[in-house]
């Protein structure tokens, strides 16, 4: 895949997942160095966040070009444009630099694909899409449980408290860390049909303490849950 950048863009995601980046071009246009960062993550902030590999620079005036013979392997992808290289302090508005880069991954990132959620609000559920906006396609899950190790699953319906509407076995976490769980190259598109005829098609995830499917597992300690979901 090709992924162009220009001095608007000043980071930009690649891919939600495992990806090999072959080679990285470019011209900075701009009157001091800058450099190019790779971070393993699907968002990124202005808050000083460390890359997963060592930046590239960029020198004033001037072209770069950096390859990798071997092409450099990452979990996932977003670049960003830094005034430092050691961490991420974002360049100017519209003073970042024209670039290609040149990669592998079968987890490339859409026009619509985007994050529901977060890894760090306290939370036990959490409405990715209503029955309204469906369908759409779940692409992968992050969550993060403190302590015992509880299970996740996946409604298709609005109230996740609905155990008939469930589409999923339950997706067993790991304790005290963050768990994240794929749903292919097409993703999951959870879907449901009532016997009234009633079609659910939303996406709710719903964190229990075990494998039963009861109201008397509902998790009640704050956990973090992230998905990153696709339009068909």
């Amino acid at each position: 895949m090709i992924t162009s950048m220009t001095a608007a863009d000043l980071t930009k995601w690649i891919a939600y997942g495992p990806i090999k980046v072959n080679h990285v071009y470019g011209y900075n246009n701009q009157t001091t160095d800058l450099f190019v960062q790779f971070h393993e993550s699907p968002t990124l902030a202005n808050v000083s966040e460390i890359p997963a590999v060592k930046a590239i620079w960029a020198p004033a005036k001037a072209a770069f070009d950096w390859s990798w013979p071997e092409k450099l392997p990452l979990k996932e992808l977003i670049i960003g444009v830094s005034t430092v290289e050691a961490s991420f302090t974002q360049a100017a508005a519209a003073s970042a630099l024209d670039m290609t880069i040149i990669a592998e991954t079968d987890f490339p990132v859409g026009a619509n694909t985007s994050v529901v959620g977060d890894q760090s609000s306290g939370v036990k559920t959490l409405q990715v899409w209503s029955e309204a906006t469906g369908p759409k396609r779940l692409l992968r899950l992050d969550i993060k449980v403190p302590g015992a190790a509880p299970y996740a699953r996946v409604y298709a319906s609005d109230a996740v408290r609905i155990p008939a509407l469930n589409i999923n076995q339950p997706l067993k976490l790991t304790p005290s860390t963050a768990t994240t769980l794929f749903f292919g190259k097409g993703g999951l598109s959870p879907i449901v049909k009532e016997s009234d005829g009633t079609i659910r098609q939303g996406c709710s995830v719903f964190l229990l303490q075990s494998a039963a499917d009861t109201a008397a597992q509902i998790v009640l300690t704050n956990c973090n849950i992230r998905a990153i979901i696709d339009q068909f």
